[in-house]
């Protein structure tokens, strides 16, 4: 696209026309854009297509429309994150990530889709509803970046804009068959997130906002933007970030950790990542199914939820969730074991500081562990993406992986557990369709700071997996 503005093949407001065009006939069946700015987005177009033909484009991106998960702060467009108390909100000043792409040229025409306040890994709320799977309209998107996995897989947008902590940019991507990248903590700025709510400009210090695409050299391209130094008047330190570390499947050094004790996975999952080490180790790739940064995996799991599980109670209060508990006791002890932690009297002063001290030492584990390998290959979540379930509270909710009973947020643990609790890249890429028809995909973790191995490993394997595959609408 960005090569036939460039040629002046189609104009910028021919393109969004295009998109939009297609969002008007198809968006109804998935529910993936829920705001768009059509007079806003045409001036832009507009005003692209003349930059243009006076030879003077903004930037790589000038003219070419772009959506962005809606809960990112986008200046003059409604950014609602699926909270009724947000409805109306219309950000004045945009998010940083915004600031860069639009700096850049990008025509930023609508929102997509996401859980309130992005606090689940399924996409549905009371001000938009729910959004469906491209190819599977009873499975879910995955989230919390589903409205945007969504889009690109219906070809609403070329590129989007998503953010993660538990895994919302990659679980998406896994249930939508794109690809998306987790980058290395801090990387890009997370300014004018939600949550936390307009006008927190505190850091969670495990989430980050990255790209979406539907290939890997688009992520390339969309990362670079993103990772550009900041204006003037928001002074930043500037990542060196070095070329990716080899340029052939065959000269890399890989781990595929297929199964964990503590980590679920079903037994379609494990044949597919046991199928993507063979065929790697086919294409003269050396590959170790043993290899492990740690083996306490327990502890490190544990760690991770106790940082993570306080941001993602919604909104929860301290009773609703003791009587959340007192109903699960005798039922479902699994359900109440884990609504105990999502509790703030859990999140004491010393159980965090404990959560810390293994996070210290798991990024050293690490570090050390990516002197002999330079990746991991592990699954996204335990299984294809599940069907709709909003009956409850998240963290009161449970699923079934492989005949065993698993608290639904240990779902995120693969995504969590590794990449975000130790602040390293992943980038989720399709593999395959599950058996139930939804896309299946894997991901790869690799050394802090290194986010270009991973991207670029992720396009390597299209010589061996192909690519992206559109749904069949």
């Amino acid at each position: 696209m960005l090569a036939a503005l460039a040629q002046r093949k189609v104009s910028a407001e021919e393109l969004l026309a295009l998109h939009l065009d297609r969002i008007d006939r198809l968006n109804a069946g998935v529910n993936a854009v829920v705001t768009i700015d059509r007079d806003g987005a045409f001036a832009r177009a507009r005003a692209a297509d003349v930059r243009r033909a006076a030879g003077q484009p903004l930037g790589r991106l000038d003219g070419l429309p772009m959506t962005v998960k809606d809960s990112i702060r986008t200046r003059g467009i409604r950014t609602v994150v699926g909270f009724e108390a947000l409805r109306d909100h219309v950000p004045e000043v945009d998010a940083g990530v915004i600031t860069r792409i639009v700096r850049d040229g990008a025509n930023v025409f609508g929102k997509t889709n996401v859980p309130t306040m992005a606090s689940d890994i399924q996409t549905y709320n009371s001000v938009f509803g729910v959004t469906r799977n491209p190819w599977s309209a009873a499975h879910a998107v995955g989230g919390s970046s589903g409205g945007s996995a969504a889009a690109l897989a219906m070809g609403f947008t070329p590129l989007e804009i998503g953010s993660d902590i538990a895994g919302s940019l990659r679980v998406p991507a896994h249930a939508c068959g794109v690809y998306s990248h987790k980058p290395t903590l801090d990387l890009v700025p997370e300014e004018g997130h939600i949550p936390p709510p307009p006008g927190i400009v505190g850091s969670t210090q495990l989430a980050t906002l990255g790209p979406m695409a539907r290939s890997a050299d688009d992520l390339a391209l969309l990362f670079d933007v993103l990772i550009d130094d900041a204006p003037a008047d928001h002074p930043r330190w500037r990542a060196q970030l070095g070329a990716p570390r080899h340029a052939t499947l065959r000269e890399h050094r890989i781990a595929v950790w297929l199964t964990d004790p503590r980590l679920a996975a079903d037994d379609e999952t494990v044949a597919l990542l046991e199928r993507v080490g063979i065929a790697l180790q086919r294409a003269g790739t050396h590959v170790d199914f043993k290899a492990r940064p740690f083996s306490d995996t327990d502890v490190v799991a544990d760690a991770y939820l106790q940082l993570v599980l306080p941001l993602l109670a919604g909104d929860a209060t301290p009773q609703s969730i003791a009587d959340a508990v007192a109903r699960l006791e005798a039922s479902r002890p699994v359900a109440a074991a884990h609504a105990r932690r999502v509790s703030p009297a859990a999140a004491t002063m010393e159980a965090v500081f404990a959560a810390k001290e293994v996070q210290a030492r798991t990024t050293r584990a690490w570090a050390r562990f990516f002197r002999d390998y330079d990746a991991v290959i592990c699954p996204v979540m335990p299984s294809a993406i599940m069907a709709h379930m909003h009956d409850e509270a998240s963290w009161a909710r449970t699923v079934t992986v492989a005949g065993r009973e698993i608290a639904y947020w240990e779902q995120a643990l693969w995504c969590g557990a590794l990449a975000t609790f130790a602040f390293l890249p992943a980038t989720a890429r399709p593999i395959a369709r599950a058996t139930q028809g939804t896309p299946i995909g894997i991901q790869i973790v690799g050394p802090y700071l290194e986010d270009r191995t991973t991207i670029h490993l992720a396009g390597l394997l299209d010589e061996v997996f192909g690519g992206f595959a559109s749904p069949p609408v």
